[in-house]
C-alpha cells in the first residue's frame, strides 16, 4: 500500500510538472511540440475562442476509446 501512494504522489509530481512547462513556456511562446499536446495547440490556434484544454482532452479521450476499440479490454 505503500509503495502504491508513493508511486501515485510521483506521478501527479510530473503531472504538475508537465502542465506548469506546457502553460508557463510552450503556449506563451506559441511554440507547438509533437504528439496530441501540439496537435491540441494548432487546432486552438484555429479556434481561438475555446481552451487549449478542452481539444487537449477531446483528443486524449478519442485516442483512449480508439485503444479499446483497436486492442479491447
Amino acid at each position: 500500500m505503500k509503495e502504491k501512494f508513493k508511486k501515485f504522489i510521483l506521478i501527479n509530481i510530473g503531472l504538475i510538472i508537465l502542465t506548469c512547462g506546457l502553460y508557463f513556456f510552450l503556449i506563451p511562446s506559441n511554440l507547438a511540440v509533437g504528439g496530441t499536446t501540439g496537435l491540441a495547440m494548432v487546432v486552438s490556434y484555429l479556434f481561438p475562442q475555446i481552451p487549449i484544454s478542452i481539444f487537449l482532452a477531446g483528443i486524449n479521450i478519442f485516442l483512449l476509446i480508439l485503444a479499446f476499440i483497436i486492442f479491447g479490454k
